[in-house]
């Protein structure tokens, strides 16, 4: 009898948990298939595309996500979580010529995985507190590992105040940057990584 009512007192509980486990699996795999659908080439995907691929109803989207931007945060964080390891995996070599082509190989890769990301969410990031926080944070990222790999050359000289040749760097190695090159200019991302290279190149004191 003891073990009975043991089992009936927390099983409202277990069911109860189980109910959220399921709904917070749902709603990552809603975000997940709206990820990936993205990257596959998909610039708006649909309610109906994101639930076909999730394996879900298309209610299920509504259910899990009151408004676009309840969306749009989830999906900053996912690409937050996929884009970790490839922002952590720059190496630093010794000498600044192999400083230079590991940032160049480094970013290369990295923007030609966000593309897909970048183009599909456009000017929402204006209306978006959560994709204009993640751009902002990750250009804060990108701007500082610019400064700690090019340490010994960044102190100024002459008249060139602090931090112009960090600001100039900033642009030149930029995601926009790059996407004017890969877009608007043809560019292969061979071509674009050697026009990089040359920007970088010509702002570090040899």
């Amino acid at each position: 009898m003891r073990s009975w009512r043991r089992t009936r007192a927390t099983a409202p509980v277990e069911t109860t948990d189980g109910r959220v486990l399921r709904g917070e699996r749902t709603r990552r795999r809603l975000v997940e298939s709206l990820l990936d659908l993205i990257n596959d080439g998909v610039r708006a995907p649909t309610a109906s595309q994101i639930a076909q691929r999730a394996g879900v109803s298309v209610r299920s989207v509504f259910q899990h996500f009151s408004d676009l931007e309840a969306l749009y945060e989830d999906l900053a964080g996912e690409q937050r979580e996929r884009v970790a390891p490839l922002l952590a995996s720059l190496q630093r070599p010794q000498h600044l010529s192999d400083r230079i082509d590991a940032l160049v190989a480094h970013r290369s890769e990295l923007f030609e995985t966000i593309a897909p990301v970048r183009h599909a969410i456009g000017g929402r990031s204006a209306d978006s507190p959560a994709l204009r926080g993640r751009l902002e944070e990750l250009s804060a990222a990108l701007r500082a590992q610019l400064g700690e790999l090019f340490a010994d050359e960044l102190g100024g000289s002459g008249a060139e105040q602090p931090g112009t040749t960090l600001d100039a760097l900033d642009v030149a190695c930029s995601f926009e940057a790059w996407d004017r090159l890969r877009v608007q200019q043809h560019l292969s991302p061979a071509d674009a990584a050697t026009v990089m290279r040359r920007m970088v190149t010509a702002l570090l004191p040899a």
